[in-house]
Formats: C-alpha cells, structure tokens, sequence
C-alpha cells in the first residue's frame, strides 16, 4: 500500500489498518484458476513502478460471478486509468468464464 494516501488505502481495505503478511501473500500469490490481477506500472528515474490493480477473486457460493476491486495510487486519479483497468478486466474474466462482477458490501 505505499503511495496511497491515508484516504486511498482507506477506501481499498475499508479501513485504516496496515494489510497483514497473509493478505499481502494473497494479494500477489495468485491462483490463476479462481483470480486475477492485472497491474498497471509506469518508469520512474530508471525503474517500473506500480500505480494501479484491478483484481477480481471468483466467488465460490455463487459460479459465474466474481468480486472485484480497483485501486489506483492518488496521482493517477481521474485520469482514465481506473476505466481502462477495468475494461481489461472485464475482457480477461469473460475469457475466464465470469459472468458478473460484483462488489461486495463490507461486513
């Protein structure tokens, strides 16, 4: 989570907790079979740098749908990242047989 703001990374945990070594190990081991990530980077001084994911994670109660979530670091905000990173996604689980995605409300 660094290079999100306080307010960003609020919004992508719902929370203002640190993610724990088992999230972050969820967050970048991934099972190809029920998810997805796909990360956007950009070079910074020499280096690629991430500034944006879309994930989505089948649902197993319920085939054919899955959960996703988009976070984008705060310069890269309103600028049309957020809707290509989703139209790709959107491609990529339909190739993978999703039907829907959907958000879930947190408890």
């Amino acid at each position: 989570m660094n290079g999100l703001s306080a307010p960003t990374g609020y919004q992508r945990l719902m929370s203002a907790r640190r993610p724990s070594l088992e999230e972050l190990r969820r967050f970048t081991d991934i099972d190809y079979e029920r998810e997805l990530a796909l990360i956007a980077t950009t070079p910074v001084q020499g280096r690629e740098r991430q500034v944006g994911v879309a994930r989505y994670v089948k649902e197993e109660a319920s085939p054919g749908d899955a959960e996703f979530a988009i976070v984008l670091g705060d310069d890269w905000q309103g600028r049309g990242l957020g809707t290509k990173l989703l139209v790709s996604l959107l491609v990529a689980a339909k190739s993978r047989g999703v039907r829907r995605l959907v958000v879930r409300p947190c408890p």
